[in-house]
């Protein structure tokens, strides 16, 4: 970097696995604290150097009504919206003490627009069984949750031969499932949902990622995400509760990603298309449910997602998870 850019002070930045409790699982990103005076090129050559997934890039507003503004950069390009790197980026403010202690709700502006996010103590920290009476712990964001609240859904109908999406992973039309729908699903981002008949086709996938990015750009979205309803036991491994409703992976090399390890906004969408085309029972108000992912890259995570519906319509779509810090440092842009 060269003029008056290197006059930038060292910056804090910090790498995040979202959407785990366990280092080494979920999906990494990198997270910029105060991103305060950063140019947009700044921000990319910054992403590109951490090489996340994304990088959050957080400032705080003057805005009223706005607590913070978070521009989210893959290697390659910026995006409107990351669910991980949402994640990661409160659980640095509420660890790194850049929230008001006790804080739980904040607003943040997106390339999506504004968005509430919440930190939720874990169950083992509710009081009375309602998480309402429980209390935030000071600064150990990795006894809470970040839950984020997503745009309201948006759909495409699929009208192309999923032929070239298929041969584009590596499989054949003997995985399709033919009995649920190929949709377009939006909540901040455009992506394919793909149905496959079981865990074997799902393993079985061997992309051909840059035919697959030509065919997800020419349709207009970030991802495919293929999924099944057959779920693995994540007792032992992850030590959470069965009762996981569905197993996905994402691929995303339209935007520099060959394969995201647990999304969030794209589970967003998910969870939306399923409540949507009624593949589950939907119940008036609060439907959740917990998404396995990252298990066929040796990064397992768990996205919870929460779609609530009344009289029959999506009126508000959350996604959360835990987060743990893998490491700290320090960006020197200034001259030695």
């Amino acid at each position: 970097m060269g003029g008056s850019e290197m006059a930038i002070k060292n910056l804090k930045v910090f790498k995040v696995d979202s959407f785990t409790d366990q280092l080494f699982g979920g999906n990494p990103a990198g997270v910029v604290p105060d991103a305060t005076g950063l140019s947009e090129r700044q921000m990319q050559l910054i992403a590109r150097e951490v090489n996340a997934a994304e990088t959050a890039f957080v400032t705080p507003s003057q805005e009223a009504g706005v607590d913070y503004h978070v521009r989210f950069f893959t290697p390659e390009c910026e995006v409107p919206l990351c669910g991980h790197a949402t994640v990661a980026a409160y659980h640095v403010l509420s660890c790194e003490g850049y929230l008001p202690t006790g804080c739980r709700r904040i607003t943040q502006q997106t390339g999506a627009g504004i968005l509430p996010v919440e930190l939720r103590p874990i169950v083992a920290e509710l009081a009375n069984g309602d998480p309402m009476c429980a209390t935030l712990p000071t600064h150990t964001a990795n006894r809470t949750e970040v839950w984020m609240t997503q745009p309201l859904p948006e759909f495409r109908p699929f009208h192309d031969d999923p032929a070239s999406v298929l041969q584009a992973l590596g499989l054949d039309g003997s995985c399709l499932d033919p009995e649920k729908p190929i949709e377009f699903v939006s909540t901040g981002l455009w992506d394919l949902m793909l149905p496959l008949k079981n865990l074997d086709c799902i393993r079985k996938i061997n992309p051909d990622h840059q035919a697959l990015a030509a065919l997800n750009r020419a349709q207009g979205v970030v991802s495919t995400h293929v999924w099944t309803f057959e779920t693995t036991n994540t007792n032992a491994d992850l030590g959470h509760a069965a009762g996981h409703t569905a197993h996905v992976r994402n691929l995303a090399a339209a935007v520099g990603v060959p394969e995201d390890p647990v999304t969030g906004t794209a589970n967003g969408a998910f969870g939306s298309y399923l409540i949507k085309n009624r593949l589950l029972p939907v119940n008036e108000g609060c439907n959740r449910f917990t998404i396995e992912q990252g298990y066929e890259i040796d990064r397992p995570g768990l996205v919870h997602t929460e779609i609530d519906c009344f009289s029959g319509d999506i009126t508000r779509v959350q996604v959360g998870g835990s987060a743990v810090t893998i490491f700290r440092g320090e960006l020197r842009l200034t001259p030695a």
